[in-house]
């Protein structure tokens, strides 16, 4: 392959194995980075499922961190051509540890319950929001529904094509996207944790004083989330990307998300 000059390549990689196993492609003249199925893996199943636990994929992700750092260019996935999306389990349509590959030949697979866009969303935003490269398999930004391969290859959609669910999932993961793009707490920071409970999590990311603050509410019903702020968020004004009722009172911040709510705070500029 000749590359054309003055252009950069990434290089991104897929095993499977410990963090310690697929670090170890990972280096100057081998491969800038790999996907991280542990934390991919674990999120799936936590933004899934209401049975689940947010302790599992931050004990994961922070295991992950301290093996490829908070500056590594790893890979976390939505979904991929080897597995049923998302979408479908977060529906209840697929079950993990059935024959993910003879449910597409067997029966159509919908998304029978709505609030699985929102568990998406979820998703999405946490791969935009943590350290290293988010990566979206095609129709993850949408919510298209499907079994293993080959279901999970359908034909994209757009515009017209999609539904009023779909089309407020597309809307909400290019705002991630941009805010991702355009803010560098959250391509480069520091990932600090403030609070974490079986359905509620709030972290934030720090470059250089410039701090970004993540909220998830798991929760299937809303919930106001109260979190002690750090000394160093303290006089930050931040305000709401997404609009949710938010307030700061003796650096105690409050909020009040949505049932799978999520939140971003910015610092006001």
């Amino acid at each position: 392959m000749e590359i054309p000059e003055n252009r950069t390549i990434y290089q991104i990689g897929e095993s499977y194995g410990s963090p310690q196993l697929i670090r170890s492609y990972v280096n100057s003249g081998m491969l800038d980075g790999q996907f991280d199925f542990n934390v991919s893996d674990d999120a799936s199943s936590v933004f899934s499922l209401n049975s689940e636990d947010f302790r599992r994929i931050s004990n994961t992700l922070n295991m992950s961190l301290k093996v490829y750092g908070n500056h590594s260019l790893m890979g976390y996935i939505s979904g991929n051509h080897d597995r049923a999306r998302f979408i479908s389990y977060a529906s209840g349509d697929m079950k993990y540890g059935e024959d993910s590959k003879a449910a597409g030949w067997l029966r159509n697979i919908t998304v029978s319950d709505t609030t699985a866009y929102d568990k998406l969303i979820q998703l999405n935003a946490f791969n935009m929001t943590i350290p290293g490269v988010p990566v979206v398999y095609y129709g993850d930004e949408i919510g298209d529904p499907g079994a293993n391969d080959p279901d999970c290859r359908r034909m994209m959609r757009f515009n017209e094509q999609l539904n009023k669910h779909e089309q407020r999932v597309l809307e909400t993961v290019s705002r991630l996207g941009q805010l991702r793009k355009s803010n560098l707490a959250l391509i480069y920071g520091d990932f600090i944790e403030l609070k974490l409970e079986r359905d509620v999590w709030v972290y934030a990311r720090n470059y250089f004083g410039e701090i970004v603050i993540v909220v998830f509410n798991r929760n299937t019903q809303a919930k106001e989330i109260n979190v002690t702020l750090p000394k160093m968020m303290n006089g930050i004004d931040f305000k709401a990307t997404f609009g949710n009722e938010t307030d700061i009172e003796d650096n105690t911040l409050n909020i009040k998300l949505p049932a799978n709510g999520i939140e971003i705070l910015t610092m006001q500029k």
